[in-house]
């Protein structure tokens, strides 16, 4: 006669099968959030070279500007010739 609380040797491959399961799913959960983390890393990334170029463009036409004044009317059609970001 078994006690209680023994287990069977039947529940303990059911439980053996669970317990492997669940490491699989929590093992492809964290794979695909582990590989959402690094594109969303890259994106950052990618925007911040972005923001980086702009910037350095924007002071570069600073600089022009203040050592070479133009005319406001030259300025203007200068920037409506100007191709968008």
């Amino acid at each position: 006669m078994r006690e209680i609380g023994e287990i069977l040797p039947a529940q303990e491959k059911v439980e053996a099968r669970t317990d492997l399961k669940m490491g699989k799913k929590s093992a492809t959960d964290h794979k695909l959030n582990v590989d959402k983390v690094i594109k969303n890393i890259n994106t950052i990334s990618l925007e911040l070279k972005k923001i980086k170029e702009l910037s350095q463009l924007l002071l570069c036409d600073l600089i022009l500007h203040f050592n070479h004044p133009v005319k406001t009317e030259n300025l203007t059609e200068a920037e409506r010739k100007q191709p968008p970001l």
